[in-house]
């Protein structure tokens, strides 16, 4: 059975690609549905037949508003995806990534916000410096208007990225840098069936289900001196400090909630609190708790909640 978001997620695509060919279809009332435009569209067979293979074409009539970053026929040949890769994925990842380009509210190009999470859960992080970007995808025909909803042209499509690669898309470069310093430690604790995880492979593993703490680049330039006195050892326990083995949006904490980190090597790091005063997470180390904001990026597998300071379980800056 198709989920509610799969389902809802139908409309929003059917507004997208009718949209796209408006200027030939509206009527004396206005552009038509997604799907009426899209039969006329001509430059959107592949996400037509994405659509269609996922069982999505008989809902693409939906009242909406919706808002589609809609991948045309030369996005998808940018992106190395043809008919037979659209006609050879599992339906689930199919729909994953179809849900991935559709919001479900009217968001034009003049009110693109920081961040909006798709239908599908996961969330979309957008650029407006020059133009619009979402994912440092490029919005190449923007405010395409639909009877239910705008549709944006997008020359590349949007994969749901991991906590990983969400971190690298929200420009985290001092955490992924010490992450992958820390990469080559053995790890002593089997997370998978697989085997051990180093940090990184954690971050972009699909069998977890985690929160990330995130500290900014101005955090880590904050604890220089400090993180230049630790151990490879430290650095990987350090980051381990802001993995919780669990998926914890801001909404499900409760002051005083002490998280239960992710523990890829047998030790036993001090406990983290939770709270919803500010809200903060503390560590034992720490002068002061860690400010938390903006909160809930979703990634496919996990949370990152961004904080403005490094949780040290072992030294004191």
């Amino acid at each position: 059975m198709r989920s509610l978001v799969s389902r809802l997620a139908l409309p929003l695509f059917a507004t997208v690609l009718a949209t796209a060919g408006c200027s030939e279809d509206d009527g004396p009332s206005g552009p038509g549905t997604i799907v009426e435009v899209a039969v006329g569209a001509g430059d959107f067979t592949i996400l037509a037949a994405a659509l269609t293979r996922a069982g999505l074409v008989d809902d693409l009539s939906g009242t909406g508003p919706f808002t589609v970053f809609a991948p045309n026929d030369a996005a998808f040949a940018a992106a190395g995806l043809d008919l037979a890769d659209i006609n050879s994925l599992p339906l689930e990842d199919l729909t994953a990534i179809l849900t991935y380009h559709v919001v479900g509210a009217n968001v034009p190009s003049s009110a693109v916000p920081a961040r909006a999470n798709a239908l599908s859960g996961v969330t979309l992080l957008f650029d407006t410096t020059s133009g619009v970007d979402v994912n440092g995808i490029s919005v190449v025909a923007p405010d395409v208007a639909a009877s239910n909803g705008v549709i944006h042209v997008i020359d590349n499509v949007l994969l749901p990225p991991n906590v990983a690669e969400m971190a690298e898309l929200a420009g985290f470069s001092s955490l992924l840098n010490t992450v992958g310093a820390a990469s080559s430690i053995p790890q002593g604790t089997a997370l998978t069936p697989s085997g051990p995880l180093s940090v990184a492979a954690a971050l972009s593993s699909p069998d977890v289900d985690i929160t990330v703490f995130a500290p900014t680049n101005a955090a880590f330039t904050a604890i220089a001196s400090v993180a230049s006195t630790l151990t490879a050892d430290q650095i990987r326990d350090v980051l381990l400090y802001h993995v919780v083995n669990a998926r914890v949006l801001s909404t499900q904490i409760t002051n005083g909630d002490v998280a239960t980190l992710l523990d890829l090597n047998g030790a036993s790091n001090p406990d983290i609190t939770l709270s919803t005063t500010g809200p903060t997470v503390d560590g034992v180390c720490n002068a002061n708790p860690a400010n938390i904001g903006p909160a809930d990026i979703v990634a496919t597998n996990g949370v990152i909640h961004v904080v403005d300071a490094v949780l040290l379980p072992i030294g004191c800056p």
